[in-house]
């Protein structure tokens, strides 16, 4: 490796490790022995870890953890990210809604799918994959957030998608966001309002049928 231009190196540290996402980057390997400290862009505990060149190295991960090795012209490509709306089948089979996120067309494969709900991450009910596929030499990643229905037919709610990921040695985010449907309030109002009328127009005529026993009563004792 003397004399090895290494442009970075990003690690991903996936659960159960950490969640944190870290960069190192650009650094030379030479033939000496010269100490010099890479360093680390990103969430949680920053790395100065001194390095001898052309040397061994060690440095231990948790379990989980994934690195990418770029090279000089590798080009970073930033995802594509998409929501996908619940199914209606589920909805109505299942009283529940599966909201899901796609990234796709980056490289390298580092990449952290994040939902919020209202600007509040939420973490119940999410599902990531655990590996990114590859296709065409860029990958993609889906995320799912599974709610109940009622959160799904709120239109103030907010569901955002956000993709984080490393470019130039920084970390960058891309946002998407949908609301919720607001097609099975109107729905449930005017079957409201429907219901309210039917039992309204039920007991006018239970009312009627009343008043014309009671008239027809009154009739048949005027008769005897």
């Amino acid at each position: 490796l003397c004399g090895l231009l290494v442009s970075s190196i990003s690690i991903l540290a996936r659960s159960p490790a950490s969640l944190s996402l870290c960069l190192l980057s650009g650094f030379f390997i030479w033939c000496s022995h010269i100490t010099l400290s890479p360093f680390c862009y990103g969430e949680g505990r920053i790395l100065r870890e001194p390095l001898q060149y052309c040397d061994t190295y060690e440095v231990e991960f948790g379990p989980g953890t994934h690195i990418t090795v770029l090279e000089k012209n590798d080009v970073i490509k930033p995802p594509a990210v998409a929501i996908f709306s619940p199914s209606k089948q589920e909805i109505q089979e299942k009283s529940k809604a599966t909201l899901v996120c796609l990234a796709s067309g980056f490289y390298p494969d580092t990449l952290n799918l994040v939902w919020k709900v209202n600007g509040a991450e939420r973490t119940e009910g999410v599902g990531t994959d655990e590996t990114s596929t590859s296709y065409e030499n860029t990958y993609s990643l889906t995320s799912r957030l599974r709610i109940s229905s009622q959160e799904w037919f709120n239109p103030l709610n907010r569901f955002e998608c956000v993709a984080n990921f490393f470019k130039n040695g920084t970390q960058e985010s891309i946002h998407k966001f949908i609301y919720g449907d607001a097609g099975c309030i109107i729905f449930k109002e005017n079957y409201q309002r429907s219901a309210t009328a039917g039992k309204f127009l039920y007991i006018m005529l239970i009312l009627k049928s009343i008043l014309y026993g009671i008239f027809v009563m009154g009739m048949m004792l005027r008769s005897k």
